[in-house]
């Protein structure tokens, strides 16, 4: 994982984001343990409405006015990003293992191989993502390291041009997935524009 490495952040932040992760695979590997055997993985999406609304707001004054919408859209999209991380980690898609993690919660061979089942979703859509980690990774420390709500907007917005490029990604991020990310990416046409001027 080369993503702590990228982000242009302070040491402090930098090592507080790394304990999240780390909070991250525990409360992932908790709550497994404790649902029933047929149970699918929780996963909360940031309501496309309120971002469009939030973007639409920005596109024409430049300000985010919605502060507190803003902060809670950055909360979850660091909060899915940190899942995917730990789904793809505790997978085995990445250099490190995690077997320690596994014996600490007294999970053996089938356990972890429910944990396989667990972090799909209905469709068959493993929770995990070989492609955008890095990336994500990066952009969520940089938003964690923020409490400009405009900076913040502008950093999530890279998010979603990340998971936009990934047909799987959007669904995990955003309601509506790649449709709700086209209609955001849509921009305004010239007279709508002169409008907000």
């Amino acid at each position: 994982m080369n993503w702590y490495k990228k982000a242009q952040v302070d040491e402090d932040i930098a090592a507080d984001y790394y304990d999240q992760y780390y909070e991250t695979i525990h409360s992932v590997l908790q709550d497994f343990t404790e649902s029933p055997l047929d149970a699918r993985q929780q996963w909360t999406l940031v309501p496309f409405a309120r971002v469009k609304k939030i973007w639409s707001d920005y596109m024409k004054t430049g300000i985010v006015s919605d502060v507190k919408g803003m902060e809670s859209i950055s909360k979850q999209m660091i909060e899915n990003t940190h899942k995917l991380a730990v789904n793809t980690y505790l997978m085995g898609h990445t250099q490190g293992s995690p077997q320690e993690h596994f014996d600490d919660y007294g999970m053996d061979e089938n356990e972890q191989e429910r944990f396989y089942y667990y972090a799909v979703e209905e469709d068959g859509t493993s929770l995990i993502s070989d492609y955008g980690l890095d990336p994500l990774m990066t952009l969520a420390l940089e938003l964690s390291a923020t409490f400009s709500a405009e900076e913040q907007l502008q950093i999530v917005d890279r998010m979603f041009n990340v998971i936009h490029m990934r047909s799987d990604l959007p669904g995990l991020f955003i309601e509506g997935g790649t449709s709700s990310l086209i209609q955001l990416s849509e921009r305004p046409s010239d007279s709508e524009q002169e409008l907000a001027y």
